[in-house]
């Protein structure tokens, strides 16, 4: 992460804003972007200053984002069953799935004797 820049050069450039010139010529004239002109000068209308706010630290909201998440679960279809019977009181439901003489891969399996 880059350093801020300095108060001195926040300053001139909230100046130039204030005097009249446009944030793209200021932005030109100072050699930094435009957004930067545009962020400094409005931080200094609602605050008195363009100093540069701390770097780094607790963001608060960085643990909302974990709030945002879905759930881990969804519930249960009305319309149909998703699985293919079973599945309840202890039933394996992968029974269903293979036919009796198949392998797990879909190839023919040995024929039972």
């Amino acid at each position: 992460m880059g350093r801020a820049y300095s108060l001195d050069l926040r300053e001139r450039v909230v100046a130039a804003v204030a005097a009249g010139e446009s944030c793209r010529s200021v932005a030109a004239t100072f050699k930094v972007s435009v957004a930067s002109v545009v962020k400094w000068s409005q931080r200094f209308r609602a605050t008195g200053s363009a100093a540069a706010r701390q770097m780094g630290g607790n963001r608060p909201y960085a643990l909302r984002r974990h709030q945002l998440q879905k759930k881990a679960c969804t519930p249960a279809s009305r319309i149909a069953p998703m699985s293919p019977g079973g599945g309840r009181n202890g039933e394996n439901i992968k029974d269903g799935l293979i036919l009796p003489g198949w392998s797990s891969s879909t190839k023919p399996g040995p024929k039972p004797t």
